[in-house]
């Protein structure tokens, strides 16, 4: 995530009583008792420790696709493991086709259900979904959630910097809307990236209440091509955290 939406999030969760180390290198672990773990790590050169009577482990996810002897059936993965797909999410292999996270391209329920549906309207000719159009949107289920769809800031300026494409952005916080004032939730921002001369949506980012939800709006924006300028004219139900969706693109200024 871009780095102002990461401390808010930092922020967040530390309101929650969350301690956070970042920067640290776990060194040991140990079970003290059958309720006590223990932890010790460093941080620039100092040790520290934490104890607590779960832990969890969040390091990523490896795909177990050495379990299935795929070279029997001459399958090709990528060097991360993960079987290649074309955009019909076919193999190299024309008859063996692969859906879900064993492929890399999400692993989301979202989009492996949408890899499903790929595979249907390829393998029926009832339709023409492909990959490459899907655009990568997901939540983050914190109090309050993150939502996001599409390019970061970050991505955004990377593309205009590598192609010269004239991105603007804007944002709003929270306790600027309503709605989230009257629900006394009013913890993180909006941020919106449009592209100014195909005057489509570039990506989008909530992070606060209802953000999981609203964001779905401008997937179907983006979905279909349609321009912001045309989102910008909807009358949305008051009182909403929706309803300021419309009203932040007044804010876009091009990317400084």
């Amino acid at each position: 995530e871009d780095a102002d939406i990461a401390a808010a999030t930092k922020e967040i969760l530390e309101s929650e009583g969350i301690a956070i180390h970042l920067g640290a290198f776990v060194k040991t672990l140990a079970q003290k008792a059958p309720q006590k773990i223990e932890v010790s790590f460093e941080i620039d050169g100092k040790m520290q420790q934490v104890e607590g009577t779960h832990l969890l482990l969040a390091v990523g996810r490896v795909p177990n696709s050495d379990r299935l002897n795929l070279e029997a059936a001459g399958v090709e993965v990528n060097k991360h493991g993960f079987i290649s797909v074309n955009d019909t999410l076919q193999t190299n292999v024309p008859h063996i086709f692969a859906v879900g996270d064993i492929n890399g391209e999400g692993a989301f329920t979202h989009t492996s259900v949408n890899d499903g549906e790929i595979f249907w309207d390829f393998y029926s000719g009832e339709g023409d979904r492909k990959l490459s159009d899907r655009i990568m949107t997901y939540a983050m289920f914190i109090d309050p959630p993150l939502g996001r769809v599409g390019m970061s800031e970050k991505a955004a300026r990377e593309s205009a910097r590598e192609s010269g494409r004239n991105v603007l952005m804007a944002t709003k916080p929270m306790n600027h809307i309503a709605r989230a004032k009257e629900k006394d939730e009013t913890a993180g921002f909006v941020k919106i990236l449009v592209d100014a001369d195909t005057e489509q949506f570039l990506g989008v980012t909530i992070l606060g209440v209802g953000g999981d939800e609203i964001v779905n709006m401008f997937t179907t924006f983006m979905v279909t091509k349609q321009s912001y300028k045309l989102f910008r004219k909807a009358t949305l139900i008051h009182p909403t955290v929706a309803e300021l969706m419309p009203w932040t693109l007044d804010d876009l200024k091009p990317l400084s």
